[in-house]
């Protein structure tokens, strides 16, 4: 359980700023109450259905994260088309918020090719792989 999280000044946004969410404050990302359980499995970390709402983006995330180098990591990201639609959200307006029912652009994230990093690609269904 994660409360009054924010990730502040993380420069890595900085990059994608100018190409999305251009009016949304990435400086200081705020984050609703999460709470969640994972499970550890060797190396793999498995993460249930896992809503993040934040300031900027609100995403889900399912699937299993392998801390390793073996590559069994098969990560689902569903982020709601209305993301697109919404200006930055308050702390407040981000507790109350519930998940949404609308239409979602899903993403998959996979071991690259090569072997190193993850590759990520849209997908049509939840059991695509």
């Amino acid at each position: 359980r994660l409360e009054n999280g924010s990730l502040i000044e993380l420069p890595a946004l900085d990059s994608i700023n100018n190409l999305l969410f251009r009016k949304r404050d990435l400086s200081n990302i705020k984050f609703a109450t999460l709470e969640n359980t994972l499970y550890l499995n060797g190396q793999d970390l498995k993460i249930g259905h896992f809503h993040i709402p934040s300031s900027v983006l609100t995403f889900s995330v399912q699937g299993t994260y392998c801390l390793g180098g073996d590559g069994h990591t098969n990560l689902l990201f569903e982020l709601p088309l209305a993301n697109l639609f919404r200006s930055d959200l308050s702390r407040t307006a981000l507790e109350n918020m519930e998940e949404s029912r609308g239409p979602n652009i899903l993403i998959r994230a996979e071991p690259a090719e090569e072997g190193e990093g993850l590759r990520c690609r849209w997908v049509l269904s939840r059991q695509e792989k």
